[in-house]
């Protein structure tokens, strides 16, 4: 993976950065302490999720050979990459071969680690980010700043400018402003597009089925709107059942 173009101790240094990241992480945390605290079960239901990670890993053979054969059943079709560098390669020759020009995203890490964005682009493929922070960061021509919150540190005056740059004219700094704007130049590119990426939460052997779960909803639009669907799966997201995913779809939020 290439170096993160924001030299570490540059962001260290920025202090409103790092006032943004405490209050974020502390307000994450303390809605995460306050929805374990409602859900008595939760150790169990994470020990429960671990003897599955443990067993799907002890025979990963099995159930990836179990989910291949599921998924091309019901129509789709598997590429396996063994680097970061040879998945792009993937990504850019089947849109290619689609004629696909135009391309909107959802938010994946599998993405950011391989630095797929930079290589649609250099291949003449416009790609556009439709989770709303992944949005921002990309027209500020940044990177993300935070796993969950990429766009954190940006003020919403920082935001209004930046979309006033996409065109946005008149608009204020309210947060409903902002968001309105952003939905409705989103729902052209989902309809505009050629192709749609998405990342992937969860794989499900048993049925070759793929699970997505988003806040947005952006996602659902990325993979259904488009004619083509392009998933990036890491081989850890695995689980053997459906019932597997009903353990972890409780833990994951």
């Amino acid at each position: 993976m290439e170096p993160h173009p924001l030299p570490l101790l540059e962001a260290l240094a920025d202090r409103a950065m790092r006032r943004a990241v405490a209050q974020t992480v502390d307000r994450l945390q303390s809605a995460s302490d306050r929805r374990r605290a409602n859900l008595p079960d939760w150790e169990r239901w994470r020990e429960e999720a671990r003897r599955v990670r443990e067993e799907t890993l002890a025979h990963l053979d099995l159930f990836l050979g179990r989910f291949v054969e599921k998924l091309r059943e019901a129509g789709g079709r598997i590429h396996f990459a063994e680097e970061g560098e040879e998945a792009c390669r993937m990504v850019v020759e089947i849109l290619h071969r689609q004629g696909a020009r135009r391309v909107v995203k959802s938010k994946s890490m599998v993405s950011e680690e391989i630095g797929l964005n930079r290589r649609l682009v250099e291949a003449g493929i416009a790609v556009v980010e439709t989770d709303l922070g992944e949005r921002i960061v990309q027209q500020a021509q940044g990177e993300p700043a935070h796993l969950v919150v990429p766009a954190i540190g940006r003020s919403r005056e920082e935001i209004r400018k930046l979309f006033v740059e996409m065109g946005a004219e008149g608009i204020g700094s309210g947060t409903r402003e902002l968001v309105d704007f952003a939905r409705s130049r989103l729902r052209e590119e989902f309809r505009s597009a050629d192709a749609g990426i998405t990342g992937v939460n969860f794989a499900i052997a048993q049925t070759g089925s793929l699970a997505l779960f988003t806040n947005e909803g952006n996602a659902d639009l990325v993979a259904n709107l488009p004619p083509l669907h392009i998933a990036l799966l890491g081989i850890e997201r695995l689980l053997p059942t459906l019932e597997d995913l009903a353990l972890f779809s409780r833990l994951l939020p």
